[in-house]
This record gives structure tokens, sequence and C-alpha cells, in this order.
């Protein structure tokens, strides 16, 4: 092994010292020795100290910041005391699928892969703000994949995809190189970004030729009652403590002037265009380069299902788009032109990030309360691993898959998957 970790497993923490201490814990139980962690401590208080102490190990190096700071701050310095080859970033109530360092490492061998996301487990502790029970999501049919980049972020700008499809950095393994080419654009990662998922994604899909979806999942989404990430996908005004600070902190809102970017009721969508909107900026894109579908983004902010069938249609007008420049004169142009059917939203349901089958589970049935525990669980629901070959999916059989009503039907050993690109 080089003198370098292969591995930096970056785990900015802020005041959810009860999750941190499974999170970490997952991320230690692994069957590849070659790696570090990267605590990054944002909090009030000294509870993540005390963590780390508890834990004791010297695969973690801890850093206390001197005063609070904005998330993408936080996130940006842990990135920076980074030594290994590939970065991998996770919340402090998220996890690592436990012995799954060394499944990633033989995968990058293997494939040559700068750029790796796994499919989707989701975990909801306890009290949630997605589900009040306790949820296990797993993928129950894999393939791996090997995507595009360009073609994915075209279809981001296009409102085709949602941003989760990009390879971000969030839940995946970057190589460094790539961290470098990102800063050598704009001097940092981040730069400041509204959300650092999102934005990294947009950043890695231009600059990185194409990315691989792993057939196993190495990271677990987690979904604490504290989630920030989460609380923005609630469609409210009320928004609690942690996302009105990451408002406060991260100056959001002086963002939305600056990139003259419509703040409505549904925050993850508006963040998503600021997000698109700083992208081009600091990247310096022309109009050319990515097509914005601005109309679709704005239609994508409601249920369709209710919007084009106009019940409630005065209602939903009111409440999300009280702010936004286009008017109820348009909008009522836009549906009949449209009709009744939402033939303009995405008929894609099994896209990029869902490639596979997902099942939820009742976590409690398998004695299962924390992300730690749930690590466990997912390696014991694990099944097969790498296929011989990926299934590519690039610009042109994309365009085929389209004409052919975007329904690619896949062949693998073991199962057959539909998706629809």
């Amino acid at each position: 092994m080089s003198e370098a970790p292969y591995f930096s497993i970056c785990v900015p923490t802020r005041n959810r010292a009860d999750t941190l201490k499974y999170c970490l814990k997952s991320v230690l139980h692994q069957d590849f020795d070659n790696f570090e962690i990267i605590v990054s401590d944002n909090s009030d208080g000294m509870e993540a100290q005390k963590v780390v102490s508890e834990i004791n190990s010297g695969k973690i190096k801890y850093f206390k910041q001197k005063e609070v700071l904005p998330m993408t701050d936080n996130y940006e310095f842990a990135v920076a005391q980074a030594k290994g080859e590939y970065v991998i970033c996770i919340g402090d109530d998220d996890g690592l699928v436990i012995d799954s360092l060394g499944y990633l490492f033989n995968f990058i061998q293997k494939y040559q892969a700068k750029v790796v996301k796994c499919c989707t487990v989701t975990y909801c502790w306890k009290g949630s703000l997605l589900n009040k029970d306790s949820t296990l999501t797993h993928p129950t049919s894999r393939a791996v994949t090997e995507v595009y980049s360009k073609s994915v972020l075209q279809k981001v700008f296009a409102m085709e995809f949602d941003y989760f499809h990009l390879p971000m950095m969030y839940y995946g393994a970057v190589h460094k190189s790539v961290i470098e080419k990102i800063k050598s654009v704009q001097g940092s990662v981040f730069a400041d970004a509204a959300s650092l998922d999102m934005y990294s994604g947009m950043c890695i899909a231009w600059l990185e030729e194409k990315f691989f979806i792993s057939d196993y999942p190495f990271t677990i989404m987690g979904n604490s009652a504290k989630s920030n990430g989460t609380n923005h996908h609630q469609r409210n005004n009320k928004k609690n403590d942690v996302s009105n600070e990451f408002v406060k902190l991260g100056k959001i809102d002086l963002l939305y002037q600056k990139y003259n970017v419509v703040k409505l009721h549904h925050n993850v969508k508006s963040i998503t265009w600021l997000s698109m909107m700083q992208f081009v900026n600091n990247f310096k894109l022309q109009k050319e380069d990515l097509i914005v579908n601005d109309k679709k983004f704005f239609l994508r902010l409601n249920n369709p299902n209710v919007i084009l069938h106009k019940i409630n249609f005065d209602t939903e007008i009111e409440y999300s788009f009280a702010q936004a420049n286009y008017s109820k004169q348009w909008m009522d142009n836009t549906l009949k032109t449209l009709g009744e059917a939402p033939s303009y939203y995405p008929d894609l349901y099994s896209m990029v990030h869902f490639f596979t089958g997902h099942k939820t589970i009742d976590p409690l049935l398998f004695n299962v309360d924390n992300v730690y525990d749930a690590a466990i669980l997912c390696n014991n629901l694990r099944e097969s691993s790498i296929n011989d070959k990926p299934i590519s999916l690039n610009p042109k059989n994309i365009k085929e898959a389209r004409n052919r009503k975007l329904k690619l039907a896949i062949k693998v050993a073991w199962r057959k998957l539909i998706t629809m690109v």
C-alpha cells in the first residue's frame, strides 16, 4: 500500500453527535484498510469530539472549527484536508455499507473509473422528516452502468432528470484529479454553492466524460429529524431550525438576488435552478452549451395531476407562482396547448439513478435502529456482485431509445431490467 490513503471519507458534522457515532462505526467496519476519515466538527458544543475520542481510531482525523461555518464551507474544509486518491463525502447521519470499500477498490481497478456512484440505499431514522417510522430502502437488482456525463447534465437542465442523477461528490467516489479540475476552473470545489451535492454533480458532469454506477451500494443515504436536505424537499413554508440556519449562514437569499432567481415555496426546485445559474456563471458557459428549459422548470414545481387538470388551479398558482414572472394567462395558454395529459412531464420513471428495482423493508424487524446496524443489514442483503461488461449509456443509444418511445430492455445474467433513458 502507498503511504497516502486510497480513500478519504469526509464527514462534516454539526450538532448531530447522536447519529455521528453510528456513521463513524459504519465507516470503520471495512474489509479494506487503506483509508482515512476526515471529521470537520462545526458543532456548538463538544459532543462530537467526545464521540470521536470514545471511538479512539487512528484513522479519524478530527478538526474542530473555531467559529460556525456555512454548510458548504464546512464541506470545502473537509475535502481540503483529504489526502486520498478518491474522496467520498457523506453526512453525519449517513453511513457506508460495511465491508464495501474493498468492493469499491476492486470496482475502480476493474473499470478504471474516476467517478463512481452507487445504486441507492436510503435509511430513515425513526422520527425522520420523510417517515416517522424507521424504513430501509435497498436495491433488489443491479447492473453496472457506464454513463456519459454530459448527456445526463443536459437532461437535468432540460428538466427531464432530477439533480440526484448527476455524478455528485455526495454519496459518490471521486478521483482527486477530477477535484483538481474543478478547482482549476473556479478556485475551489464548491464555490459557495447553494447546494453542494447538486453543484458538484454539475461540475463533475461537465469536466469528466463518463462515470460509473456500481452494481452494489457502498453509501447509505440517511434521513433524520435534523436533515437539512430532506427538509428542503418538504412542500411547505415552515422549515425547521436546521434549514433556517442553513439559509442564514449560507446567505442563500442573497444568492437568489445575485443570480436573479425566483425563490418559490418548493425550495428544492428553486435551489436546483439557483445551482444551475451558479454553474453556468462560474464556468462561463454559453447558451448553446446547455439548453435550459425554464418553462418546464416552473411547471414541474407542481403535481401535474393537480395543475394540468385545473383542479385547485387558482390555489396552486397563488401558492407556487406568486413570486414568479410567469402570469396566470401564460399558464392558461400553456395548458390549452399541452392539453389535459401531462405530455411535457418526463415519461421516465426508471432513470439513471434508479436503474435497479428497490424494496422498502421495516428495519425494526431485524432489530435495526441506527445507520450502523442498517449498514450490516445491507451487507447481509448483498447478492451477486460485478457484471463482466457494463451497460453503456452514450448519446447514440440514448437517441435510439428515444426513438423506441424511450424504452430500452436490458438483460443481465440473473434478471431482466427495464430502464428508460
